[in-house]
């Protein structure tokens, strides 16, 4: 918004603006100043802009874990579950990259910061990606944990909101985005390129790039190399480069860092993933399938 957007116009000839107004309509421009100043939230740490948080889990604790929007559950490695007093009741199968994979799961009461501990399902395994991120973490809270209830996660602020206190301060992101959900992860409508080909992404802060899934209608990159992406089920060969003209909605996002694999998405999968770090602000609210986002 420019500055003459937030002034009145007398005649043509004439522009008066009162400092008062002024100072209020710039003050709405930053959000995260008002975030913090409206209350603590929980405090987020970035590390190699990755949000992390401390939770307890069954009253132990604190330990370090990555706010991951793209896990559909909550993750501990074996030896962190055995520290929080997590005994695997189950297995399930874990969809993956690279198809399905065998894990073990439990229940845990996970606790962070002043709301109400919530009952979450908690994968056990071992996870080389979050290994080979150059951080430590104890595991990452996933959405079997955050769907639970609407949140708010302020890179600008370093601060995350749950439940109401996400809901309060949601009105000044942007027009709410419809979504879908695929395994409690939010899925957005992308426009991609200049042709404005629309993918279906999950919103991630778990990722550093935009990943596409796109077979042979994949988008031109700029400054293309060959490159090997690295997950916990393993390792794929892709593309890498920067993706030109990004949009949701009405926000614009000139360029994204982006990683290619052409392939065809798993039938009834999402096509890729979108970074949540190429945003300052995003509100989740499962339940009700919207999402608000401030560049």
């Amino acid at each position: 918004m420019s500055f003459e957007s937030m002034c009145h116009w007398l005649d043509r000839k004439q522009l008066i603006c009162g400092r008062a107004s002024a100072a209020f309509l710039l003050a709405l421009l930053n959000t995260s100043e008002l975030f913090a100043s409206a209350g603590s939230g929980t405090q987020v740490t970035l590390a190699d802009g990755y949000p992390v948080v401390e939770v307890f889990i069954n009253s132990r604790g604190p330990f370090r874990m990555i706010v991951d929007t793209g896990a559909s559950r909550c993750w501990l490695s074996p030896q962190t579950a055995s520290e929080a007093g997590i005994s695997a009741r189950h297995e399930m199968l874990l969809l993956t990259l690279f198809g399905e994979k065998a894990v073990r799961a439990g229940l845990a009461s996970v606790l962070l910061g002043s709301s109400e501990p919530r009952q979450s399902e908690v994968l056990i395994y071992d996870a080389p990606a979050v290994r080979r991120v150059n951080i430590h973490v104890d595991g990452l809270l996933g959405q079997s944990f955050l769907a639970q209830r609407p949140y708010l996660l302020d890179y600008r602020a370093r601060r995350l909101w749950i439940g109401a206190d996400a809901t309060e301060r949601a009105g000044l992101l942007s027009e709410a985005v419809k979504v879908e959900v695929n395994q409690g992860r939010v899925v957005l409508p992308v426009e991609v390129g200049e042709l404005k080909k629309l993918f279906h992404l999950v919103l991630d802060s778990g990722t550093t790039n935009m990943v596409l899934e796109c077979n042979a209608e994949c988008p031109p990159l700029a400054g293309e190399q060959a490159s090997d992406l690295v997950t916990n089920a393993g390792q794929l060969s892709v593309l890498k480069g920067k993706i030109r003209n990004v949009r949701i909605q009405t926000i614009a996002l000139p360029s994204l860092p982006a990683v290619l694999m052409q392939r065809a998405p798993t039938a009834g999968e999402t096509e890729g993933l979108l970074p949540a770090r190429a945003f300052s602000s995003i509100y989740v609210d499962a339940d009700h399938k919207l999402v608000r986002i401030a560049h």
